[in-house]
């Protein structure tokens, strides 16, 4: 894993993959809001706030995303 070009692809597909889950996770959050009043929409602004530091590459924000597709991978078994 020496080469930069090997290690940019493997970071990139690892932000891919978090920012995916928790995409996942925002929509299932919404899923279950529907037809509730508006008390329950801060529930969404924590995932919606760290898909916006994923994007911007931060390290934190894709670890939590990693994070939930760990979980999610673990429900698939």
């Amino acid at each position: 894993m020496g080469d930069p070009l090997e290690r940019g692809r493997l970071v990139a597909m690892g932000q891919e993959r978090a920012r995916r889950a928790v995409v996942d996770r925002i929509a299932e959050l919404v899923w279950r809001a529907r037809g509730r009043r508006r008390s329950s929409a801060p529930a969404v602004d924590v995932p919606m706030q760290r898909l916006f530091q994923i994007g911007r590459g931060d390290p934190e924000a894709i670890r939590y995303g990693l994070s939930l597709a760990g979980g999610r991978d673990q429900e698939k078994l």
